[in-house]
């Protein structure tokens, strides 16, 4: 009795160990503000922040379709550190430098519809701006645009076609 209670106990622990250090593919893409634009900073890669609002059925399609979709977190990963904001949340943190809210920043930065997607370039500056939802197709190939440059020399459509 004594001898199964360990082994059940070692079962469970191991379990735990493995579950906690075992790669989760959509929760290792996203940073916090702060970490995003520090990283970029040191790499070649882009900051993508997705704007989103609690109950929102288009942020909540997004966050569930689009995002745990493999391209797509692969392209998340490769090109960008992702950022998570909620635009109603009044929740402080740091953004370029300044102090600020999430709230704040979405005002700062015009988002007005849900989900919107902004893309910034490793000084902050803002590349493109993406409102609504899209299937995770069209954003893995939006990501790819942005993420590899291609928007520096090439219209989207353009791109599209050469795919």
């Amino acid at each position: 009795m004594i001898t199964t209670r360990y082994n059940i106990i070692s079962i469970f622990t191991l379990l735990l160990v493995f579950g906690c250090f075992q790669s989760s593919s959509e929760d290792d893409v996203w940073y916090s503000l702060e970490d995003a634009q520090k990283k970029v900073a040191d790499n070649n890669k882009k900051v993508m922040l997705n704007f989103y609002i609690e109950g929102n059925e288009e942020s909540k399609k997004f966050h569930n379709e689009v995002f745990p979709d493999e391209t797509v977190t692969q392209k998340m990963e490769k090109y960008f550190c992702s950022v998570q904001i909620d635009a109603n949340s009044t929740d402080s943190l740091t953004f370029n430098g300044l102090p600020s809210t999430e709230k704040d920043i979405a005002e700062m930065l015009g988002v007005t519809s849900y989900p919107t997607t902004i893309f910034l370039d490793n000084s902050g500056e803002k590349i493109i701006i993406s409102s609504g939802y899209m299937k995770a197709k069209i954003f893995a190939m939006v990501l790819s645009y942005i993420g590899s440059d291609a928007y520096l020399t090439t219209e989207y459509d353009q791109y599209v076609n050469q795919q």
